[in-house]
């Protein structure tokens, strides 16, 4: 089963089976933010709804917050993010109440769930349980699952829990766990039990990610040498020097690594095909904070809410064109010991092309 549908899925479970994942005691005490691709909210919020589904934003007051989540049953609360002072300020309100079990003083009977494209800026995440789906999320259907067993099967699914949920899982662990049990009578019902045992894995997956995402000290070392490693391996040689690119160059573009002499630029396929040893681990924006935070990654001038810039260059034609990209600074991409990057591709053969589409 694709990770992006299983993440879905087993959100929507936890969020609609909230009170019976909590009264056997395996509820979780962190803000689940699911941390999208831009472009991918509208996408991201019709696979996490179901009929009942309430929408609150930044503008709604906490009172009335709080009465949804004390009076839905068996269905999700969503807020869409955006980066403003009073969507930050929500986000931080929601995160105390998921973590005490009440919001202004009302039992939360429904789970609130965070989606935004990229992560929040300004905000501390280490409440937070964050969660990544990469890429296009509109070809994803969910019709066949079904999340909320009849009640004459939820002896099933209790017993599932017991059977898989021990003392030596993590509170994150056993609470998305228990979210995959309640597909397990559907799963049981088609002889797809190795479905299911997928499911579980991804469930453990989750879990895993979520500790990396937090722990981001080591990611800018990690990253230096997965790319030194990658032009190691592939004997990456498609560099090219700004401002003037040929018409060959300006085609493929987005397999090639650009440079000038302070900085180096790449598509964003690009980057996560050498950051992809990584990204089984992390999520791409944890990646790619991280790297900005120490100056690795450059960000636009008075723009933080995304990670490229419009680079500048001039097409066989002699045309000034931008194009939006990433970019990296050279001196600061250089790994202990060895030699600058660029230098590194042009000593292995020079300009050559031959890589295919990415």
């Amino acid at each position: 089963m694709d990770d992006k549908k299983t993440t879905i899925l087993l959100m929507r479970s936890l969020a609609i089976n909230l009170p019976i994942i909590e009264e056997a005691g395996l509820g979780l005490d962190k803000l689940i933010l699911l941390d999208v691709s831009e472009g991918q909210m509208k996408a991201a919020i019709k696979l996490l709804s179901n009929d009942q589904t309430k929408i609150i934003s930044e503008f709604s007051k906490m009172p009335y917050i709080a009465d949804i989540l004390y009076d839905l049953n068996s269905t999700s609360v969503l807020y869409p993010y955006t980066n403003t002072k009073k969507g930050a300020d929500l986000l931080r309100s929601l995160a105390v109440s998921v973590q005490v079990g009440e919001c202004s003083g009302k039992k939360m009977n429904a789970m609130p769930i965070v989606v935004s494209e990229g992560l929040p800026k300004g905000v501390d995440l280490q409440n937070l349980f964050v969660a990544n789906v990469d890429g296009d999320l509109s070809q994803i259907f969910l019709e066949e699952m079904i999340e909320i067993p009849p009640d004459e099967q939820v002896p099933v699914v209790i017993d599932k829990m017991s059977q898989i949920i021990t003392e030596k899982h993590s509170s994150d662990e056993a609470a998305f766990l228990a979210a995959a049990c309640f597909f397990y009578p559907n799963f049981k019902a088609f002889n797809m039990e190795k479905e299911f045992e997928e499911m579980v894995g991804m469930s453990m997956k989750l879990a895993t990610q979520n500790e990396e995402n937090h722990d981001t000290d080591g990611l800018p070392d990690a990253f230096l040498k997965v790319l030194y490693k990658w032009q190691e391996n592939r004997n990456f040689t498609d560099v090219v020097e700004l401002p003037n690119l040929d018409l060959s160059t300006e085609y493929n573009m987005k397999n090639m690594i650009l440079f000038d002499e302070n900085y180096l630029y790449m598509s964003d396929a690009l980057f996560k095909i050498i950051s992809s040893p990584l990204l089984q681990m992390i999520g791409v924006d944890i990646l790619k904070s991280a790297l900005a935070e120490n100056g690795i990654l450059c960000r636009s001038w008075g723009d933080t809410s995304t990670f490229t810039i419009k680079l500048g260059y001039y097409d066989a034609r002699g045309s000034y064109k931008r194009k939006r990209t990433l970019c990296f600074n050279r001196e600061k991409l250089n790994l202990s010991g060895e030699l600058d990057f660029i230098t590194i591709c042009k000593m292995s053969g020079g300009k050559a092309y031959g890589l295919g589409k990415i």
